[in-house]
């Protein structure tokens, strides 16, 4: 075979490996995509509560429009969604881009926010409601601010700091461990005992979160950028506790 002939070869080979490399690109570009609308785009199937879209109107006052601070942690961040979570939502249908976030709308991000915060095993935000809403709009804000295990971390250590307030305890201390599961929806509504109960525990709740936020700004002065808006925003001691 001559040299001109296993040029020509080589080329028609290399032809030959683009198109099989564009075509399998092509392929899977069209079921990523599939896979993210379907995981998605299903607005019309899913029931919503009064106490959740109070929650979640409230929040996403606070977090407002698209950031991305040099110093936040989360990077970039839309209506409260950082591209952490977003990433968590896509799972393995394709990888969140900065692009991605910019373009998130409000219903993917209620979504988003009812999935992975509001019903969140760790922190079962509508049960919380079912006893104190106003808890379970603070208790929810913090886990869309610090992750939801963090936030149950902050209720079950308020829970046993209020069970010791009396000689007799209402509820054998709780494991601090981040899952507020049945003892400590158990232990909350025992404070119905207590004429403070609610009140206090909201209270509670938001001096474990101020208390936090200041160690973490001492911790990291980068984060100082953030601790008037933290206090100012996410820090609530006053309104009717029901």
């Amino acid at each position: 075979m001559s040299q001109q002939n296993k040029n020509r070869g080589l080329i028609l080979f290399a032809s030959f490996l683009q198109w099989v490399v564009k075509f399998f690109l092509v392929v899977f570009a069209k079921r990523s995509a599939t896979a993210v609308a379907n995981h998605v785009v299903k607005k019309e199937d899913k029931m919503f509560t009064s106490q959740f879209e109070t929650a979640l109107a409230k929040t996403v006052k606070i977090e407002g429009g698209f950031v991305n601070h040099p110093a936040d942690r989360g990077g970039p961040t839309n209506l409260g969604v950082t591209i952490g979570t977003l990433n968590r939502w896509y799972g393995a249908a394709k990888e969140a881009t900065v692009e991605d976030v910019m373009a998130l709308d409000h219903p993917t991000a209620k979504l988003i926010y009812h999935d992975l915060y509001w019903g969140d095993n760790n922190l079962p935000c509508q049960n919380i409601a079912e006893w104190s809403e106003p808890l379970s709009w603070e208790c929810f804000d913090s886990a869309v601010l610090h992750g939801p295990a963090r936030a149950a971390y902050f209720l079950q250590d308020a829970l046993n700091l209020l069970n010791r307030n009396e000689d007799e305890r209402l509820f054998k201390d709780l494991k601090v461990d981040g899952w507020a599961g049945t003892d400590t929806l158990k232990a909350m509504r025992k404070l119905d005992n207590r004429a403070y109960g609610k009140r206090a525990l909201l209270v509670a709740v938001n001096v474990e979160q101020a208390s936090f936020l200041r160690n973490l700004a001492r911790r990291d002065p980068t984060q100082e950028a953030f601790y008037v808006g933290w206090i100012l925003h996410r820090i609530q001691f006053e309104g009717k506790v029901a």
